[in-house]
């Protein structure tokens, strides 16, 4: 077994994007409709179609949460859910004006990004269902991607009008963070954001939040709360590139920011101390698969338990410890979940006409150095 051991999960549809929260899966359909599903049910109901009796119990816990012990003898079988399963456990619709450019849902907040802005919806996690009433106007022009935080914040990627950081349901207006650049693509964790433009990537540091004391805080503590929320990051810089007529294209994961190349050279450093390198490597991905190109703009990177996931030209990749897989050419989205631990191994491409969950195998990682990765300890 390698360490790119995993089930295949095979949803029927004709989907845009997909996301998996607490028990409930959301689906973007290609008509402009969100569905939620209980996750749990559904899949118990389509093991139960696809093995019979013949899966173990522990295989089932395991895909309902990847830190469940198992034994994984059912490794690298395919699960397929056909429609008529989603429609049965089916908890709401909610249809959309157009598609959107990204969705996210953080704190039992749902996030719809797209070219009129972002919206905010509540989640009502005990019915598994989005609360269309409560819909809120968070930013009222073109996003492209959206990075929700503690704190009641979100970062927007937001084109030409760079990088800006809101907060929903509060007099504090929304913050330039990075101006007078295109900018593609975001990701907040912790302290770290990273952002991604045409002109190049940027790494902003933010003062932590006081932590909650408990009971009823004092005037005090609000005080020092809101005023670390609103603030300015303490640290604001271009990402230096290490190569010279090269962009790198950074993100965070974990406690490590990732930067990559286009000629294959990775970057990998202590997100807490920056100028602490973890690894850093040429990976010729030509030498080792013929048909792996990667002169082609650096379109999203993603990191996760199983390795790093690299969006270039119209060919989706992972990079491990074993190599580099072509994993899907022309992938309508995709999606993995570095702040998630019970999802933290699975691996989401929709393609044409299904969604396809990869969920991996962690045991077969356990003795192999995850430079490529992130453990569970650094989840967020």
């Amino acid at each position: 077994m390698n360490s790119t051991s995993f089930f295949s999960i095979r949803i029927e549809g004709d989907f845009i994007d997909s996301f998996l929260y607490s028990g409930t899966l959301f689906l973007v359909h290609a008509d402009s409709k969100i569905t939620t599903h209980t996750w749990e049910s559904l899949l118990d109901s389509s093991i139960e179609a696809n093995w019979g009796s013949t899966a173990s119990q522990a295989t089932v816990e395991f895909l309902k949460d990847c830190r469940s012990e198992f034994t994984p003898t059912d490794i690298n079988q395919t699960i397929f859910i056909e429609n008529k399963k989603l429609i049965e456990y089916q908890q709401c619709s909610l249809q959309l004006s157009g598609w959107p450019t990204d969705i996210n849902i953080y704190s039992n907040k749902f996030y719809i990004a797209n070219e009129k802005g972002v919206d905010e919806l509540k989640y009502n996690y005990k019915n598994r269902t989005l609360e269309e009433e409560s819909r809120f106007e968070i930013y009222n022009n073109y996003a492209y991607k959206i990075s929700p935080n503690n704190g009641h914040r979100i970062a927007i990627a937001a084109g030409l009008n760079g990088v800006i950081a809101a907060y929903p349901r509060s007099d504090y207006p929304n913050l330039p963070l990075i101006e007078k650049v295109d900018a593609h693509d975001c990701e907040w964790i912790g302290k770290k954001l990273t952002a991604n433009s045409l002109s190049g990537a940027f790494l902003l540091t933010f003062s932590e939040l006081p932590k909650h004391p408990g009971g009823n805080p004092s005037s005090e503590y609000w005080e020092a709360y809101n005023s670390a929320k609103i603030a300015q990051p303490i640290s604001k810089e271009a990402v230096i590139s290490e190569i010279s007529d090269s962009n790198p294209y950074v993100w965070v994961a974990g406690s490590k920011i990732f930067q990559f190349y286009e000629n294959g050279y990775f970057l990998i450093q202590d997100a807490e101390h920056s100028d602490t390198r973890i690894h850093s490597n040429k990976f010729d991905l030509g030498s080792q698969h013929s048909d792996v190109r990667i002169d082609h703009r650096i379109l999203s990177a993603r990191t996760s338990l199983f390795g790093t996931v690299l969006e270039i030209g119209d060919f989706l990749y992972l990079v491990t410890e074993d190599g580099v897989e072509e994993l899907s050419h022309r992938p309508v989205s995709w999606r993995v979940f570095p702040r998630a631990k019970s999802y933290l191994n699975q691996l989401h491409i929709v393609e044409n006409d299904s969604l396809i969950i990869r969920a991996y195998s962690p045991q077969a990682n356990k003795n192999i150095v995850n430079r490529f990765g992130i453990t569970f300890d650094e989840a967020i």
